[in-house]
């Protein structure tokens, strides 16, 4: 449905990972890996540089989401990056949007909702 684009998701929730895995990879997205927290985030964006990255605002690290948002910018500039999280998260995911981010994906994941989003901000 899309270009291809390869993606990085970080969510220390596995069924949440799983789930937008599988709408990533419908839509025609390659997601090439998966990290449970901004320290394994961080060394996988570096070692395979993803056109996109998902992260979810509650996952633990050296590092808060916030501040990993904000390194991935830096080394590259190009990258594309969305916030994920609860609604409770909102105000995380504004800050994430200051930080760098795109926009964000509520949870639970909608199909049609994330294919939007997708759409709206990739083309």
């Amino acid at each position: 449905m899309y270009g291809g684009d390869r993606v990085l998701l970080c969510d220390d929730h596995s069924l949440a990972r799983g789930q937008l895995d599988s709408i990533l990879t419908e839509s025609g997205y390659r997601v090439i890996a998966s990290t449970t927290n901004t320290d394994d985030t961080l060394e996988r964006f570096q070692a395979l540089l993803p056109e996109i990255v998902v992260i979810n605002m509650s996952v633990r690290g050296t590092l808060d989401p916030l501040v990993t948002i904000r390194r991935m910018v830096r080394l590259l500039p190009s990258v594309r990056i969305f916030a994920a999280g609860t609604m409770s998260q909102s105000g995380s995911m504004m800050e994430a949007l200051s930080a760098g981010a795109l926009d964000f994906f509520i949870q639970p994941y909608q199909r049609q909702s994330v294919r939007n989003i997708l759409r709206r901000n990739l083309g």
